[in-house]
């Protein structure tokens, strides 16, 4: 009896179903139907030459209204419509995306902090490429870090395009925040993507913090956009969204 705990350490390193995982993981489209309708107000930035040289901003707010307009069982079709333009057609795949169909290995466990809660998270780890030759830690490698009772489906996850470097992305839960829209309050899982990516001697990062309700069609409230190139403000690529009313059909 002395050997089980030891016995099942082992088992748990090796190589899994990934339905272990995924089974809880929903799409934030999934379940749409058509003729439900989401406006947006929409903000970017306009640059503003300066007698000194230097560039100031102004917001330019418009509005855009997203349209579910055909469901299939992989996916939804959503027009997208903003100003006077005839809109454009977005093809959204609702079905599991591909890093988590790889058999996925439990990796241990380790506390995440959230604001002022810290969450014990089981480690799971997706190798979704093979590995570059002469490179112990290359390949493609999605982990996800997982805890019970919690309002996102995985506190944080972080993707590297090469296990090798640093590029990829992370995608993290930090916060909760309560957010009014129409009369009603929402809670919201606050949750913060970084991607970051190197070419040519230069380094483009792109963050989006995202407000997340689950009773919303495609669960977006409110969401920031911001961007570095070279480690400096990259302004004329943000992009800032916030939810003004919609109707579920």
């Amino acid at each position: 009896m002395a050997y089980l705990p030891a016995l099942f350490l082992l088992s748990s390193s090796l190589p899994q179903d990934a339905k272990e995982v995924t089974q809880d993981w929903k799409h934030p489209w999934a379940g749409a139907t058509v003729g439900t309708w989401l406006k947006f107000r929409i903000t970017r930035y306009e640059s503003i030459p300066t007698p000194g040289g230097d560039t100031e901003y102004e917001e330019k707010k418009s509005d855009r209204t997203d349209t579910v307009t055909k469901v299939s069982k992989a996916s939804v079709e959503i027009r997208s419509k903003e100003g006077e333009d005839d809109g454009t057609r977005l093809l959204v795949y609702t079905g599991l995306p591909g890093e988590l169909g790889y058999k996925m290995t439990r990796a241990g466990e380790e506390d995440v902090k959230v604001g002022d809660q810290t969450y014990k998270c089981a480690v799971y780890e997706f190798r979704t490429g093979p590995v570059t030759k002469g490179k112990k830690d290359g390949g493609q490698l999605l982990k996800v870090w997982k805890a019970p009772g919690t309002l996102v489906w995985a506190v944080k996850q972080r993707f590297w395009l090469d296990a090798s470097k640093d590029d990829g992305w992370t995608e993290e839960w930090i916060g909760t925040e309560t957010v009014k829209l129409g009369g009603r309050e929402y809670t919201c899982a606050t949750v913060k993507r970084t991607n970051s990516m190197g070419a040519g001697g230069m380094s483009i990062q792109k963050t989006e913090t995202t407000w997340q309700n689950s009773e919303i069609p495609g669960w977006t409230v409110k969401r920031i956009e911001r961007n570095l190139m070279n480690g400096k403000e990259n302004k004329m690529m943000d992009h800032d969204l916030e939810l003004v009313e919609f109707e579920k059909k």
